[in-house]
Formats: structure tokens, C-alpha cells, sequence
């Protein structure tokens, strides 16, 4: 694909480029690898999570255009930190992460993703 969306099968977006790998990351913080061919990001982005609202557990994605130490945090309407975890170094690329907030109660929190590229965050709305 030259990148030209006329000339692939589905539609390309110009700030992505081809790769053949992807990533899951599961509640154990593994990471599982796939080879097939997806679309690597050129920016840092927290795509965001779904299902939004949720119960008891939902899947956030993010990108990054480059190697980099990654953490997400969840924050209560408080602003107290009621989840974390450091993801380590991790290359560029599209990433999953399932989040299973079954300890939580009802109501809005904030996930807040960190690497060296900068901090994105995002309202999520988790209903018992």
C-alpha cells in the first residue's frame, strides 16, 4: 500500500503507516503479539475506551509513535489514584489494555495515559 486510500482494501489515514505486528495487553500486564499487517500510529494518542459506560470491565486503547516508558492511572471524581500500572519501555504501536474495575464503585473516573511523548486523558463512566 502506498498509502493512497484508493489503492487499499479498507481506508488508510495518513498519520499511520504499515507494520506486521500487534499487541494485547491482558489484566497480567502480558503481552500477546499477532502477525498480521495493522496500522502503526506517527502520534501519541489514548483512543479511547469501550464500552463507555461500562460493568464491570472495559478495554482502553492507545498508541504510541515511538519507543517509550508508558503508565496508566485511573482517578476517581476525587482525584484519588485508584488504579495504576507501569507498563515499562514499549515500542511503537497500536496497544489494548482490559480494565476490570469489579472493587469500583458507580460513577465517573478518569484515565490519564503518560509516556515521554506527553499525558492524554479520557471520562470513563463505570454503572453497577
Amino acid at each position: 500500500c502506498d498509502g493512497d486510500s484508493s489503492s487499499c482494501a479498507g481506508c488508510m489515514d495518513p498519520d499511520y503507516t504499515e507494520y506486521d505486528s500487534s499487541a494485547t495487553i491482558d489484566d497480567g500486564s502480558c503481552i500477546t503479539l499477532s502477525s498480521e499487517y495493522i496500522s502503526v500510529p506517527q502520534s501519541f494518542e489514548l483512543l479511547g475506551a469501550y464500552p463507555n459506560p461500562f460493568n464491570p470491565s472495559t478495554t482502553i486503547r492507545f498508541q504510541l509513535p515511538g519507543q517509550s516508558n508508558v503508565t496508566l492511572d485511573i482517578y476517581s471524581l476525587s482525584g484519588m489514584r485508584v488504579f495504576s500500572t507501569d507498563f515499562g519501555n514499549m515500542v511503537q504501536g497500536v496497544y489494548s489494555y482490559n480494565f476490570n474495575a469489579e472493587s469500583l464503585s458507580s460513577g465517573p473516573y478518569f484515565v490519564v495515559l503518560n509516556s515521554i511523548y506527553g499525558s492524554e486523558s479520557q471520562k470513563i463512566f463505570l454503572m453497577k
